[in-house]
Formats: C-alpha cells, structure tokens, sequence
C-alpha cells in the first residue's frame, strides 16, 4: 500500500464541503430550488474568510479541527418600482454526511448552532428554516428566508457562520485529478499524497439575482494561521501518538514534519498592504467562479533526517509491491490456461515496466531531486517531467525555506550519475 495512503487510514475522512453564497429560491422543503430574479439586483459581494486554530490538540481522530469563519456582505437592489418579497438561501453543501434529516425539525436548532449561522439585514435578524437537501440535489445543509425590498429600495444583508471545512486525504496533483495515471517510476505517486485542510466558496448562486454583479471582493485573513501550522505541523504530537505501531508512527511523522502549502483554485489573489491577509477583486464580476483554500501537509522534509526517513519507507514500500509481483507470477501454474496466460502477461508487462530493478540510487536521486523542486530549485531531471507537469504546486512561486543541511543531503544524491 502507497504510505501515504496508509497513514490517511488513520483519518476519519469527511465528504468536501462547499460554502455558498447567498441566491434566489423557489419552492419549500424538500422542493427548493435555485431559481432567478429579473428584479432584484446583486450589486456587490464582499466575503471575509478568518482561519482560526482549532480549540485543541488535532491528531488523526479529528476531535479538534481548525475553523474557518465567514463573514458575508451583499447590497441587494429593488430594481422595480413595486414591493418584491423574495425567498433567498444559502447553502452549505454536506460537510459531515448527516444529510439524512430531511423533514426532522429537531435539526432545526442543532444546524443554527452548528454553524453559528445569522443573517440579518439592518435591525432585521432573520429566522431561516434549515432544509437538509433542494430538489436537484445540487446543494444540501441550506438555509432560507423571506425577504421583502420595498419599492426602489437597496437593502444590506449580513450572513456570518463558521465551518470546520473538509479534513482528512488530500493530493498534489492538478485539478482535475487523473486517477489513472501512473508514472513511470512509480514511487512518485508517494509523494502526492497528504493530509487536507479545505475551506471552498462557490459563488454561483450568485448568477440568480439580476446583473451586473457591480464589485466583488474576497478577503483571506491567512498570516497568523499559517504560522500556526507552521509551528505545529499537520497534527500536535500527542498522547495518543503512543498507541500507534512503529510504522504507522514513521508514517504519521513524515506529515508532522512535513511542508504544507496553500493553494487556492481561481482568483488573482494579491497580499494585502500589511502582508497579514490575500485579497481578490473584480469589478464587475460577471462569471462567479467557486474557488477552495487548501493547505496540504505534504511528506516533502524540512531537514536531512526527515528525507532519510522519506526514503526508507517508499524503498521499503516499492520492494513489498515488486516482491509480490514476482510472488504472483512464480505462483502462477504451468498449464495451457488462457486465464492464466493474461494474468501472466499482466504481470509481466508490470515487471518490465515499473517494477524491472530493485530500488536503487538512481531512484534516491529521483526522490532527492523531486524534493528541491519542491523547495524551488531547478534540476533538469528527464525523470520528473510527467510527474512534475501534474504538481499543483509546481512551477513553485513561493517556495519554503531550505534549511543548509538538507539541501547538502539532497545535493549530494543530485550530483550522482
């Protein structure tokens, strides 16, 4: 098994959450819908995303989780000349799987509790009805209110919540990720593998309000947050570290001290003036497009023991997969089976390619190589080019400190022929 993906076994995953902003609806409970208005205008948006720490020690049981909060802001327009009543909602799409409420009013309180969710317009607080899914199941965990703009009027609306995001199995790879891939040296695919922290936007529902979208602005509070995961890794090492077997440790270690990077999905994202927050405007906005904040704990190291760690468990790992590849074709019987010809083909062909010579200091090369372009310096490795076109981080903008003794390690398998 890929160490990345064993160590994720320790997770408990949770489905991706996509935060939305606010749109028109028709119908009720289990019948909403997103709709359209030709009468009330969104004239601008305005989205402040603050990432908070989580309340405790995060390990893999994912009892504590960082928050993020959301603090929206739309000016919505009477265009008409006559009194509009208009059901808005706003969806937080399946964060936690517990999308099988429908209809149960006791969730009504526990969801308004859950995601500390208020909207208000003025002295108006809104009482919004929780509705587990709409209609074309394009959104669940929504939110809806009335809204009545006078004739000619412009109203302010104010939503705020807070989520714990998705949490669990993430990957390097490019969007939209090519499962099927498999590169050449196969030990690669260890390296795209890492811990997640996601907090996406979408945006679309705001293509139900009459245009123009006027002005848009997106704020990311990031700095003070990231230096927090600096200084603690993927997880807190804690007590219940102990309880882990020495190779689930080994494993669990290679994310703790781990790099992370953030990634951002669209927008032309530009640090603030006093450098503690990433900004995104567009005026006018006329194709909202959803966009997701990640942080990915990579098994890229920060120092020379941690790519000595690195090393050994993906040679160990590529060992035990090509072991058992020659194991399955030794045991393979003799006889005129046309079953057993394809297997043996099969297997062969996955000999030849992936698995044809043991783990050897052309691969620590590969892997030592693959980690300065992580931090940013050029190699011209042939080997890396499929695996490095497929990197989300990669051509690296802000690469991460190298600290002098892991580049010294890494170098020193760079220069071997």
């Amino acid at each position: 098994m890929n160490p990345a993906r064993s160590v994720c076994l320790l997770l408990l995953l949770f489905p991706l959450i996509l935060l939305g902003n606010v749109g028109v609806f028709d119908g009720g409970g289990a019948d909403l819908q997103l709709s359209g208005t030709d009468h009330i205008q969104m004239v601008s948006e305005q989205v402040e995303i603050t990432l908070v720490p989580a309340d405790g020690p995060v390990t893999g049981n994912l009892k504590h989780r960082d928050l993020a909060r959301f603090q929206c802001r739309f000016v919505l327009k009477n265009l008409s000349d006559v009194a509009v009543t208009a059901q808005v909602g706003f969806p937080i799409t399946a964060e936690d799987g517990r999308a099988d409420t429908e209809g149960d009013a006791r969730f009504q309180t526990e969801r308004m509790e859950r995601y500390g969710f208020v909207a208000r317009s003025g002295d108006d607080v809104y009482e919004p009805e929780y509705i587990p899914k709409d209609k074309e199941k394009q959104f669940s965990h929504l939110f809806a209110w009335e809204m009545t703009f006078p004739p000619s009027s412009t109203k302010v609306l104010e939503v705020s919540y807070l989520t714990h995001g998705y949490n669990g199995l993430g990957s390097t790879r490019k969007r939209p990720i090519d499962w099927e891939l498999q590169y050449k040296k196969p030990y690669l695919e260890s390296l795209e593998f890492g811990i997640a922290q996601v907090y996406p936007y979408v945006t679309r529902t705001a293509e139900s309000w009459a245009p123009p979208l006027e002005n848009a602005e997106f704020i990311l509070n990031n700095a003070a947050f990231e230096q927090y995961l600096k200084e603690r890794g993927a997880f807190d090492e804690t007590e219940p570290d102990k309880a882990l077997s020495e190779p689930q440790k080994t494993q669990s270690d290679l994310f703790r001290d781990g790099q992370f990077y953030r990634a951002i999905t669209a927008g032309d994202w530009k640090p603030s003036s006093d450098g503690q927050s990433l900004v995104w405007r567009e005026s006018p906005f006329t194709e909202p497009e959803d966009f997701a904040i990640s942080y990915i704990f990579t098994m890229y190291p920060k120092s020379p023991q941690g790519f000595e760690r690195l090393l050994g468990i993906i040679e160990t790992e590529y060992e035990k997969t090509r072991s058992q590849y020659q194991k399955s074709l030794s045991d393979l019987k003799s006889e005129d089976d046309p079953k057993q010809e394809k297997r043996r083909a099969y297997l062969q062909r996955k000999l030849e390619q992936y698995y044809a010579k043991p783990f050897g200091n052309e691969d620590r090369k590969n892997i030592a190589d693959a980690v300065l372009e992580f931090y940013g310096i050029q190699t011209d490795n042939a080997a890396l080019a499929e695996f490095l076109a497929h990197q989300s981080w990669y051509p690296v903008k802000n690469p991460p400190v190298l600290s002098p003794d892991l580049e010294s390690a890494l170098m020193a398998w760079h220069r071997i022929e």
